[in-house]
């Protein structure tokens, strides 16, 4: 999301799935991918004995997996075999076949297959000594040409995916825009594709609250929430079927746009914690119709409780599963990060080792009272508690700390 206008009058925030570089860029991997698939496989050498002096032979490159050949080249009175050797940085070898018009080389390049190479020289020199053998079919399988197979197959896979992700948007909501109008004091929902647009109007007066939210991971999203009770995610969320749309932003990268926003509306946005999941888990609950990255996405989710801190009303709030507390801002002395005990070290699967790191995330009152807001929880593979590199737990929770602190101390 972007701004793509700003005016005295209204803030545009524009934001496409679809673009012709991402375009270009899935069908090039598909068809990088297409292509080392087409190359990969083993060498076919088919040859027919008219007479004991008369060999001609139809060489074939691999196809498809080396299923199917697409490159065929004619040998013309196949006289011998040589069996090149190379030591200058190791043992390789290359095949020669000569015939009457001069030699070509089974391979363009050497290989350091010994077994392999041996043998298709010895059933060729077999097959050119015996008069009674009229047919030779022999496949050389080269290690090098092998190694194409496994990228192939993931850039061929990927590039489908993504080449399907592109044209899936062209069909749907190939872009979305949220226009903040001041003069008319709504706001100007636009999407659509590239072939059918929508344009939705909503009163500033629907606007129930403007939130920037955080989440397990310290990342934060824009939303907006009406008074009906739908919620638009502005900023941090992409389009569906694609897997970003759950993972938030920086938040650098969304503050400013919500002060923005917060400006043309002339009300405040609140900070939360964990308001976009609770939100996602009352949609599933209701069995709404959502997004199926959400849907799997939400089955890995604890339940949450979520926190909001309101700078217009100077208060804070918890809502638990059947009860809402109510703090005031000035009462909150100290934002603290705490370990939840020592790192434990655990296995995975008795194959890998890692440590589980616990952090809690607290307000202080100047009661005394601690409040637990949020404990963070990571799986350090290839860490130590001596590291001086900090568990991914301890940087969420002092990072979400951090943007407390700033909200609460903003002017």
């Amino acid at each position: 999301m972007s701004i793509a206008e700003q005016t005295p009058q209204p803030l545009i925030l524009h934001r496409r799935s679809f673009s012709f570089r991402s375009l270009a860029s899935a069908v090039f991997n598909t068809l990088l991918g297409a292509g080392l698939l087409l190359w990969s496989g083993p060498a076919k050498l088919d040859c027919q004995k008219i007479e004991l002096t008369q060999v001609t032979c139809q060489f074939n490159t691999p196809g498809w997996l080396g299923l199917a050949m697409w490159r065929n080249k004619p040998i013309h009175n196949l006289q011998g075999v040589r069996l090149d050797t190379s030591v200058a940085e190791g043992m390789f070898y290359k095949i020669v076949l000569l015939t009457s018009e001069g030699e070509v080389p089974l391979r363009p390049y050497q290989t350091s297959g010994w077994d392999n190479t041996r043998e298709t020289v010895d059933r060729i020199q077999t097959f050119l000594k015996d008069p009674a053998a009229t047919h030779l079919s022999v496949a050389q399988v080269d290690w090098l040409q092998w190694w194409g197979l496994a990228p192939g197959a993931l850039f061929f896979l990927l590039g489908l995916r993504s080449l399907s992700v592109s044209l899936f948007s062209i069909k749907t909501r190939a872009f979305e825009s949220y226009q903040f109008d001041s003069t008319q004091h709504q706001l100007i929902y636009r999407y659509g594709s590239l072939l059918r647009r929508h344009q939705e109007q909503y009163p500033f007066s629907h606007i129930q609250r403007l939130i920037v939210d955080l989440d397990q991971w310290a990342k934060a999203r824009f939303l907006m929430e009406l008074r009906s009770g739908e919620v638009f995610c502005l900023v941090g969320a992409s389009f569906q079927g694609q897997r970003t749309s759950l993972l938030g932003l920086k938040w650098q990268q969304v503050q400013p746009l919500a002060d923005q926003a917060s400006h043309y509306t002339h009300r405040s946005w609140q900070l939360t914690i964990d308001f976009w999941h609770h939100w996602v888990q009352q949609q599933t609950a209701k069995n709404q119709p959502m997004n199926v990255n959400i849907r799997f996405f939400h089955t890995r989710l604890e339940p949450v409780s979520v926190w909001s801190f309101d700078w217009s009303t100077r208060s804070l709030s918890h809502q638990g599963s059947n009860t809402v507390d109510t703090y005031k801002l000035k009462d909150v002395v100290e934002v603290q990060t705490l370990p939840v005990g020592d790192p434990i070290e655990k296995d995975d699967d008795d194959v890998y080792m890692y440590y589980e790191v616990n952090y809690q995330l607290r307000l202080l009152l100047s009661s005394g009272k601690p409040l637990l807001v949020k404990q963070f929880s990571s799986h350090e593979y290839h860490w130590k508690p001596t590291h001086v590199r900090k568990a991914a737990a301890q940087e969420h929770a002092e990072t979400t700390a951090q943007y407390i602190r700033e909200y609460i101390c903003k002017n």
